[in-house]
């Protein structure tokens, strides 16, 4: 979930941030705030890992179409063998990101579209640690199935684009689509090792509602043609929320579908997304 579909509208969807939180101010000057924890744990053949995601995010409304949003998040990883002492522990910083935000309407449909950027906060310390710190940053990348990588990316920054489209099938039933394409842009020690990587996240949701709650099914790709003209991740996402007054709380889960993140040729990564969040 980016911040955008973090903060993007309460009572509206869920989003990433989806994947992550997902706020709507009600109105005008309106201030929403929210917050998620992602889990996921590996039971290796002699170890444990535990992988704990907390974020935060906030989306404050201009006015009627123009509101900016950001949000922030740490990882923590956790290691300990199965027998014996040697347990280890990581606990890193994401990068921070904001963005610029219009909504509107086109016909039946609402849409959000904007401009972010992530400040390269990041960074895997180069010590004894430096393993574990590299294996939070990708795990904390896999809890999302990949979605906003820019978030936990050591020694990168980014530049991002974001569309979303809403559209009520009916009184109960709601389509979204969602495009999030980003640079990652290399910085410190990468800035002259590495080149620029483009990522295209799109998906699309379908939900329905009974009063409060809502019940939806998500599907992600997500692109990264820097690693191979064909490279993509595909993962599922079910989510519920319950809606009370202008706030919520949802439950989602992450199941990544192929490779790099499930499958004979790579880990089976899974997150699972607990989060709240309303306006003031």
């Amino acid at each position: 979930m980016s911040a955008v579909a973090l903060a993007c509208a309460l009572g509206v969807t869920t989003g990433a941030l989806a994947e992550g939180v997902d706020l709507v101010p009600a109105g005008p000057e309106r201030l929403a705030i929210g917050g998620e924890l992602g889990y996921f744990i590996d039971d290796q053949a002699a170890s444990t890992i535990h992988v704990i995601a907390p974020r935060l995010a906030a989306h404050y409304a201009i006015d009627e179409r123009w509101s900016i949003a950001g949000d922030f998040g740490m990882v923590l990883l956790a290691q300990h063998p199965d027998e014996g002492t040697g347990e280890e522990l990581g606990v890193r910083p994401g990068n921070p990101t904001a963005f610029l935000l219009m909504r509107g309407f086109l016909g039946r449909a609402h849409y959000h579209v904007g401009i972010g950027g992530a400040a390269p906060l990041a960074v895997i310390d180069r010590d004894g640690s430096g393993r574990v710190h590299r294996s939070a940053y990708n795990h904390a990348q896999a809890l999302s199935g990949l979605w906003d990588p820019w978030v936990w990316a050591p020694s990168r920054g980014a530049a991002i684009a974001y569309g979303r489209l809403e559209y009520d099938l009916d009184p109960e039933a709601r389509l979204e689509v969602e495009l999030a394409p980003a640079l990652l842009i290399p910085a410190r020690e990468a800035y002259l090792r590495d080149s620029v990587e483009a990522i295209i996240p799109s998906a699309i949701d379908l939900s329905t509602d009974k009063g409060p709650v809502r019940v939806g099914l998500r599907l992600q790709a997500v692109f990264m043609p820097a690693d191979d003209p064909d490279a993509l991740q595909l993962s599922l996402h079910p989510h519920v929320r319950v809606t009370i007054d202008q706030s919520f709380i949802e439950a989602r889960y992450t199941a990544n579908l192929d490779e790099p993140l499930a499958g004979e040729g790579g880990p089976r990564i899974w997150g699972l997304h607990l989060a709240a969040g309303g306006a003031l």
